[in-house]
């Protein structure tokens, strides 16, 4: 619900601006605060700058944990950081209204502990809300926000049918791949199909995604020398989703349609360079098996891209290898991703 973000959002500011305040000026946030009329701080005690940074630190972690509760629409989240919020909060409000400050006037005495009534109060019917707004019921088939393609098969009860295991349906529990999911649908437009399949193990789809994000790109090595090596290894294995998703990845680091189409037959093609044909070298023997990678071709790397870019495209190619065999181990299907970008997807090597 939009009132209840901006509930969190209101909770978030009002600990955030006070919290980064004391942090960076202490000083000047026990003279000051709250900035119009008298001090307050200054009226409750003499200046202790370890505890105006701890108090800093304090209203900045919780407010950062409500900021977060803001983006991330889980109730979970929503509901720890508002806990979180009251732990804090509470004693505050409670020591406020005890001790008021007596160099200050009745109206000022008050003000110092309202807002904060407020913000438990606000946070306190927030809750009250989440815990009695029913869920929202989950569809037993979730459509496929990826465009050109159909549906993915909806999920049988023993999430198994027709030789593939299906992923899961809505938003994962697990606040973490909630974010995955998150960062996923706003860089990709939907969310792969092989995470949704692996999010069935949290710990498991965790480490799958911070894989897939460290092998987004080489960066050592040029981009396109990386993205050929992945998708040439994916097409060796005949993963259908890797090769879709592998697709609109290598288009997107530079790699040419004319190159992706040729990839099946890359050693008679001239429309890879000296760079490419190293990787490609490095994909087709380490997808093979056993994986008996040459010390000259290795050596020719390192004299190439450096050591440690050698082991960033090694560790590419094998990324994409362990994704691949996973996948269509899974039966994972292709999501449209080449389609969606206008993408040719490699030739078939005759046979």
């Amino acid at each position: 619900m939009r009132w209840v973000r901006a509930g969190l959002a209101v909770l978030a500011v009002g600990q955030l601006v006070p919290g980064m305040w004391a942090l960076a000026a202490p000083r000047h946030f026990y003279e000051s605060f709250p900035g119009v009329g008298s001090a307050w701080v200054a009226a409750d005690g003499p200046f202790n700058h370890h505890l105006v940074v701890d108090a800093g630190a304090g209203f900045a972690a919780t407010g950062l944990v409500l900021a977060v509760a803001v983006w991330v629409a889980s109730r979970a989240v929503r509901a720890v950081a508002l806990a979180g919020y009251l732990v804090h909060a509470v004693p505050h409000l409670a020591y406020h209204v005890a001790h008021p400050p007596l160099p200050l006037g009745p109206v000022e005495q008050a003000l110092t502990w309202l807002p904060l009534a407020g913000g438990v109060g606000l946070a306190v019917v927030l809750l009250l809300v989440m815990a009695v707004r029913s869920p929202p019921a989950r569809a037993s088939a979730r459509p496929d926000s990826r465009p050109g393609a159909g549906p993915v098969p909806a999920p049988s009860r023993s999430g198994f049918s027709g030789g593939r295991i299906s992923g899961i349906g809505g938003s994962p529990r697990n606040p973490l791949l909630r974010l995955g999911f998150i960062a996923a649908r706003r860089r990709l437009g939907a969310i792969p199909e092989a995470w949704r399949v692996t999010a069935r193990v949290p710990r498991v789809a965790l480490a799958r995604m911070a894989g897939d994000a460290a092998h987004q790109r080489t960066r050592l090595a040029p981009a396109s020398v990386g993205a050929v090596a992945q998708l040439h290894a994916a097409t060796l294995v005949e993963c259908a989703f890797c090769v879709d998703i592998g697709t609109a990845a290598a288009v997107d680091a530079g790699v040419t349609r004319e190159q992706i189409r040729d990839l099946p037959r890359w050693r008679d093609s001239d429309r890879y360079d000296d760079d490419q044909r190293l990787a490609l070298s490095l994909a087709d023997a380490m997808t093979a098996t056993p994986a008996e990678v040459p010390g000259d071709l290795v050596d020719a790397l390192v004299t190439r891209f450096g050591a440690d870019a050698t082991v960033e495209l090694a560790t590419a190619v094998g990324h994409e290898n362990a994704r691949a065999r996973t996948n269509r181990a899974l039966g994972v299907p292709p999501q449209g991703f080449a389609a969606a970008a206008s993408c040719p997807l490699p030739e078939r090597s005759p046979t």
